[in-house]
């Protein structure tokens, strides 16, 4: 028995199974795309005759036309091409919702889908029309009886719970689509599919068949090349390729999977996204330390234990140093510290991804120079008070001062962005944008006291209107001693800073 086999009897002792038990399969790697082209017959309506079969529409400009609801009693729905002299060319929201139809084709002529359009609908058969290269979200979200749908070959992007709950969907061609995002088949029928590969988000196949009856499922596979869509529930398997990717949330489960075999293993920045269940790899050696949450144990074939992600020092009970061993903070990478005095990294830059950052305790944190899209900080981080990086450094009311909706905004200034070909990281407008706020939903007056005191306390190069928010501490001058003065004393440093700015008038 090798070390593998024995740390699995270990930790996950299992009875032996009985002759009636489903064998689990290994493997399920995407067929072939086969699908080709579908026409689907252009039908012409006049206005009255529309209205009459129970079609709802608007006119746009340009003679364009929107369907917004069916509520004809046709069963086998052709979608008109052309009402009138309009160009039928857009279906909105929820226009077939709960509809009693069977079958439905679409022309070419719809290029834009609304979100929900057949959510909880009970059609069986759908066509969709070449040259369409995105399903909403949720737009066959619910349709329980769904059992064929053709896409077309110009298919890219399915969006977030496309066909989510479609019980009755069991096999699909997904020809050439290039992305398909979180749960955009969960909860569905699908036991097989057709594909040529893509990004794929892990969740987009959770709690199907699929999910339940393979250890790996698959986006493309080689002996060579392997990129894992999804890890199935309580997976425990070895497996070996020349190179494996594990693409964003395929690893949702506790499993247990020997890759010390395989020449090369990378992880998705968010492959492990939201993680709360204990896993356990056997990974080949490598310069490239990925991150692993707290209950992802990661060992050598040997049983030694991988390199962290994250190395911590504690000088004191309230600071911690944290080590980067990698280029990037994942998502909600960082978590439950209170005082973070360094996030290091021996890169140039850490590139961070949305909401890296997520702790309802945490204080103050010192970044390094930091780059990334998105929000760098979840909403969580109610107690945030200072954020420093790279030479700069911003002062925010915490949520127990300010609103949590107000303090929730003042985060959203430090989303990295392109402006002008130039990256920015931290936006001073967000600032002005709630400080200046009219009724109904300007500050309350000790709001704008305390906001108005912390930016003029930050890095002076990063709002170029300080003049604002002096002009109105001056206004104010003698409320805003009465509001520092009943502050807690652990914000007295809102007194103290008031007490100078009035002396350097």
């Amino acid at each position: 028995m090798n070390f593998f086999d024995l740390f699995k009897k270990l930790v996950f002792p299992q009875p032996e199974p009985q002759k009636t038990e489903k064998i689990k399969s290994e493997l399920y790697i995407p067929e072939k795309p086969q699908s080709l082209p579908v026409s689907v017959p252009h039908a012409e309506l006049t206005e009255e005759q529309a209205l009459a079969q129970g079609w709802h529409f608007k006119r746009k400009s340009r003679q364009r036309m929107r369907i917004t609801r069916y509520t004809g009693t046709e069963r086998n729905v052709i979608l008109p091409a052309k009402i009138g002299n309009f160009l039928v060319n857009e279906l909105g929201e929820r226009a077939f919702s709960r509809t009693q139809i069977d079958r439905i084709q679409i022309p070419d002529t719809m290029k834009k889908w609304h979100k929900l359009c057949f959510y909880a609908s009970e059609v069986k058969e759908v066509i969709l029309p070449e040259g369409l290269t995105q399903i909403p979200i949720g737009a066959f979200s619910n349709c329980r009886q769904l059992k064929y749908i053709h896409l077309p070959t110009t298919l890219l992007y399915i969006e977030k719970l496309a066909f989510f709950e479609c019980k009755s969907l069991s096999q699909l061609d997904l020809g050439n689509c290039f992305r398909i995002e979180s749960q955009a088949f969960a909860k569905s029928g699908l036991k097989r599919f057709a594909w040529s590969g893509g990004r794929i988000d892990g969740t987009a196949l959770e709690n199907t068949p699929l999910h339940e009856q393979y250890q790996l499922i698959f986006s493309k596979y080689s002996p060579e090349s392997a990129r894992v869509a999804l890890v199935g529930k309580h997976a425990e398997m070895k497996f070996s390729a020349e190179s494996v990717f594990f693409m964003e949330n395929s690893i949702l489960n506790q499993c247990t999977l020997d890759l010390s075999g395989c020449g090369k293993v990378t992880f998705n920045e968010n492959t492990f996204q939201n993680w709360w269940n204990e896993c356990f790899l056997f990974l080949p050696e490598s310069k490239t330390i990925p991150f692993f949450p707290e209950k992802v144990h990661a060992y050598y074939s040997d049983g030694r234990t991988y390199p962290e992600y994250f190395s911590v020092v504690t000088p004191n009970d309230d600071e911690k140093i944290f080590t980067v061993n990698g280029k990037f903070l994942p998502s909600y990478s960082v978590q439950n510290c209170r005082k973070i005095t360094h996030i290091r990294t021996e890169q140039n830059a850490l590139k961070f991804s949305p909401e890296a950052i997520q702790s309802d305790i945490l204080e103050k944190i010192y970044l390094p120079a930091i780059y990334g899209t998105g929000k760098l900080f979840s909403v969580r981080c109610h107690s945030l008070h200072r954020v420093e990086w790279n030479g700069n450094y911003v002062y925010l009311p915490t949520w127990k001062l300010i609103s949590a909706r107000t303090h929730e905004e003042l985060l959203s200034a430090f989303s990295g962005k392109s402006v002008n070909g130039t990256y920015q990281f931290f936006d001073s407008g967000k600032f002005e944008e709630v400080f200046t706020r009219t009724p109904p939903e300007q500050l309350h007056q000790k709001e704008k006291i305390l906001l108005a005191i912390d930016i003029l306390r930050s890095t002076e190069e990063l709002f170029p209107n300080r003049e604002i928010y002096a002009c109105y501490l001056r206004n104010h001058f003698r409320y805003a001693e009465i509001v520092c003065k009943a502050l807690p004393e652990k914000w007295h440093e809102y007194a103290e800073f008031l007490r100078n700015f009035h002396q350097s008038e």
